[in-house]
């Protein structure tokens, strides 16, 4: 639901007013390889996790897929402070990161060696996050 309140605010003799959204966020992005790998970002997930300890447990908040293009769109986000990663399951094992897989953390260092960093959504924004996968060896 997307809503602005408007609210007075007293300065003085004059009478001030803000504005602000009280929307859900939005986090947008594409999903792409690295030049001169074949394949596709299609199909992959896009996922937000509220904490470190749900993303080592794979508790997904909320997630979504890349479309043909790499396109990827996730509406509604509660506001709030997440962690997020990408994945393509390409030998459909059911585990994160195998050989082949295409993967993808929000965060620094290269894998296996990286520290993932939060991002905040706040009330009515449109945040962009584009991303290269990485292909497991």
């Amino acid at each position: 639901m997307d809503t602005t309140v408007t609210l007075p605010v007293h300065s003085g003799n004059q009478g001030l007013f803000i504005s602000y959204s009280t929307s859900d966020g939005k986090v947008t992005g594409v999903g792409s390889l690295p030049t001169g790998v074949v394949g596709s970002s299609e199909d992959t997930q896009v996922a937000l996790y509220l904490s470190i300890e749900d993303w080592l447990y794979d508790r997904i908040f909320v997630f979504t897929t890349c479309d043909e293009n790499g396109n990827y769109t996730l509406n509604n986000v509660t506001p709030g402070v997440y962690y997020m990663d990408a994945l393509k399951d390409n030998d459909n094992n059911g585990i994160w990161g195998t050989s082949g897989d295409y993967i993808w953390l929000h965060g620094t260092g290269i894998y296996p060696t990286y520290t993932l960093e939060p991002f905040q959504v706040a009330f009515g924004s449109n945040i962009t996050i584009n991303f290269e996968l990485f292909v497991v060896p």
